[in-house]
């Protein structure tokens, strides 16, 4: 017995009384609250120890001798003044859950063919949904890979990747202090290293991060991320990577002005804090109108510049700010997602949805990092356009050898309808429109026609339309899409 709590246990107990009791919100002899029954459940799934629940309610016999006791109700009529009486009974409540296996092992082969390039992969997991007898989860994966490069003048042709990361979620916040109006709650530490060596460079990519999460009693989920550390390690870069061919002025190779490469292969420290928000009121009406926002902001460098100023000074020669002799990255990103499903029948539907982002950066940084800026084009987005092919603005499509268009500000719409057409398959028909554009003029580096305008941006705008097909094969949907170009700005 644990504070109201009657714990049965088919074996030896292995999850802590406590942890139950935190997540059941029932006590004896509180008033049935059906709203109180759901959060129950959705809070002892919720815990990842359990694989079944389910809560059932049985009337208690009334002793011979007991008295009538009545509580009065207002009925669901029209006259509200009306007051109605029954007469009071009790309940007995028992949970029934069914644990899930304690530990498991998982293998993964992954087989790709890129280019040139031939390989396998292969990952070893683990996990412990009860490490600490708490419910908290651990998972720890190795991955080892290997790529062969079929070109006859490539100058190394083989390419491995090693890495590791490793997760901890506990049931809880590991904050001092009581959060009972808080549903959910999860802390969750993070850790991997990841060694790639290929035939134009070494590095070694590192990140650690915790993560709060939670949710509120309606359809909302935050999460907030106080500490997120990456580090990207370049070393032995061959400078013969970064050339291009017959662009000097005399036809020999010279140094690549393309940003996306310049940026991507140097070393980089990214400290700084997160936090999301999503709604999705989907699980309301389960086949019905939906409507799903997803917010995201982060910033980076902030603690660590304020430090770096009130202690330090730029080293010789350098206009910047370094820690661990690696210059750090300090920009704001945000970006909103707003879209929604509307019914036409029992299967069809048209989807509606505008995105929004815009990233910048300052003080230490003169670009923001390039896995956080923005790119149009591929599967998610402009269907017309493969990834990293649309824009900036309306400035001529450059032709790179890579596909490197990317921004600092990105707007998007979609519309899409949906249909049945026979049996699992389903069809779709869909427009696309947006762009990208940087934040701020550098006529150095780009004209001023790839720069966001308020006064014209809406005339720098792609669209195009398409043809889908949608596999539903209950557990997961297969997607095919079409997309062909209406007008491209490049």
């Amino acid at each position: 017995y644990y504070r109201g709590l009657n714990i049965i246990y088919e074996k030896r107990p292995n999850l802590r009384s406590s942890v139950l009791r935190q997540a059941v919100p029932l006590y004896p002899n509180y008033v049935y609250n059906s709203a109180q029954v759901n959060r129950a459940y959705s809070d002892l799934m919720a815990l990842g120890y359990f694989k079944s629940a389910r809560i059932a309610f049985e009337e208690q016999a009334r002793p011979a001798d007991d008295a009538d006791n009545y509580v009065s109700f207002i009925g669901a009529t029209a006259d509200s003044t009306r007051t109605l009486y029954t007469r009071e009974g009790y309940l007995t409540c028992n949970i029934l859950c069914t644990p899930t296996l304690k530990q498991s092992v998982k293998v993964d082969l992954e087989g790709s063919t890129t280019s040139s390039f031939y390989g396998l992969k292969a990952t070893l997991g683990y996990q412990n949904r009860n490490i600490f007898r708490g419910a908290e989860s651990f998972d720890i994966s190795f991955t080892a890979g290997y790529e062969f490069m079929k070109a006859p003048d490539a100058k190394k042709k083989r390419a491995t990747e090693f890495g590791v990361t490793t997760g901890l979620t506990f049931p809880r916040f590991l904050l001092p202090g009581r959060f009972r109006s808080v549903n959910q709650p999860r802390t969750k530490i993070e850790l991997s290293v990841n060694f790639q060596d290929r035939p134009y460079y070494r590095r070694t990519l590192s990140s650690a991060g915790i993560t709060y999460m939670w949710t509120n009693d309606r359809y909302s989920s935050f999460s907030l991320r106080p500490i997120d550390i990456n580090v990207v390690d370049v070393n032995d870069l061959d400078a013969s990577f970064l050339m291009v061919n017959n662009s000097g002025p005399d036809g020999e190779p010279q140094l690549t002005q393309n940003r996306y490469l310049l940026e991507s292969f140097t070393t980089q420290f990214i400290g700084g804090l997160s936090f999301g928000y999503s709604y999705n009121n989907q699980r309301k009406n389960l086949g019905g109108n939906a409507t799903n926002i997803r917010f995201n902001a982060e910033t980076a460098g902030n603690l660590i510049d304020a430090v770096e100023h009130m202690f330090f000074s730029p080293a010789r020669d350098k206009d910047y700010y370094s820690i661990f002799g690696i210059r750090y990255s300090q920009y704001f990103r945000s970006d909103l997602s707003v879209s929604r499903k509307i019914m036409l029948g029992d299967v069809t539907a048209l989807v509606g949805r505008l995105y929004g982002g815009v990233a910048m950066a300052y003080g230490n940084s003169s670009s923001v990092p390039f896995d956080r800026q923005f790119y149009c084009g591929g599967s998610n987005g402009m269907r017309g356009w493969t990834p990293r092919t649309l824009g900036q603005g309306s400035v001529p499509d450059p032709r790179n050898d890579y596909p490197v268009q990317t921004g600092d500000v990105k707007l998007e719409a979609n519309l899409e309808l949906r249909f049945p057409v026979w049996g699992i398959i389903h069809g779709a028909t869909f427009f696309d429109l947006g762009n990208i554009w940087y934040i701020r003029e550098n006529p150095k580096e780009y004209s001023d026609d790839a720069v966001f305008r308020f006064d014209r941006f809406y005339k720098q705008l792609g669209f195009n339309t398409g043809l889908g097909l949608r596999f539903d094969i209950k557990f997961a949907v297969l997607r095919l899409d079409w997309g062909i170009q209406l007008h491209n700005p490049n």
